[in-house]
């Protein structure tokens, strides 16, 4: 429940600015995520299960993780 608040609150932000807030919020809604993920906006993540983003990864805008 927690991760789909997050997500809804990441989806107002600006797609390419706040990487670093992004990652503060996606780890506190559990996701493994390194220090050089950059997650554009409009994306979301759906599920309860486990997720790990790995160093050097980019998320384009609009992306779905299920």
């Amino acid at each position: 429940m927690l991760r789909h608040f997050i997500n809804c609150f990441l989806y107002c932000l600006p797609p390419t600015r706040f990487f670093t807030f992004r990652r503060r919020l996606l780890k506190l809604a559990g996701v493994k995520i390194s220090k050089s993920v950059c997650f554009s906006g409009h994306g979301w993540i759906y599920g309860r299960g486990k997720l790990s983003l790995g160093e050097g990864t980019w998320l384009s805008p609009g992306v779905n993780l299920y």
